[in-house]
């Protein structure tokens, strides 16, 4: 999917990665949190090996198993609603190992409480709270798209589809998709 916006904070996860902080990433589903990271491990494909993963025991250690040539690895841990004593005690026996650093994914529901429990487990963290995407940079989403699949929109379609969906992703994702299955079904 083509990404837009979310510059500053693009800027912010690769300086802190760089500088060895782990990062801890919020905001509600569908606003582009994992889409968000995806987009900084691409970009940064040479400097460091991505390894996206629930947070699991054994799904951890396959992921941790790969990293043999201690290459800096980025272990982003994806879709996080709580902090538990077990997560907290296999963070802590992670964080051993120097070249392993850590992206948590976080619903913007988890509680402040277990927000705390996460700063403190991945300490130094950054934390990055996402919101809505602004007009200009769903106005190029919409464009983007409107171009690549050939859709009759005007300016004015692509302005009130923009301020229509709020700039939240998820929602202008699905209307993308909507488009396709319609263009799909009429060529058939």
């Amino acid at each position: 999917m083509f990404f837009v916006g979310r510059h500053q904070e693009i800027a912010t996860i690769e300086a802190s990665i760089a500088a060895g902080r782990n990062v801890i990433v919020r905001g509600k589903f569908g606003i582009g949190r994992t889409a968000l990271v995806r987009e900084v491990a691409e970009r940064n494909a040479g400097r460091a090996r991505f390894v996206f993963t629930e947070f699991s025991a054994p799904k951890l250690d396959r992921a941790i198993a790969a990293n043999r040539r201690r290459r800096k690895t980025v272990i982003v841990l994806d879709d996080i609603r709580r902090m538990t004593h077990q997560k907290r005690e296999l963070l802590r026996k992670l964080r051993a190992s120097p070249s392993l650093l850590f992206v948590a994914i976080l619903e913007r529901f988890v509680s402040a409480d277990d927000l705390m429990r996460f700063r403190v487990a991945l300490d130094p963290a950054t934390v990055v709270t996402l919101d809505y995407l602004d007009d200009d940079a769903s106005i190029r989403f919409f464009t983007h798209h409107a171009k690549r699949l050939g859709l009759p929109w005007t300016e004015g379609d692509i302005e009130m589809l923009a301020r229509a969906m709020h700039g939240y992703p998820g929602e202008m994702a699905q209307r993308i998709q909507c488009e396709q299955r319609k263009r799909r079904a009429a060529s058939r």
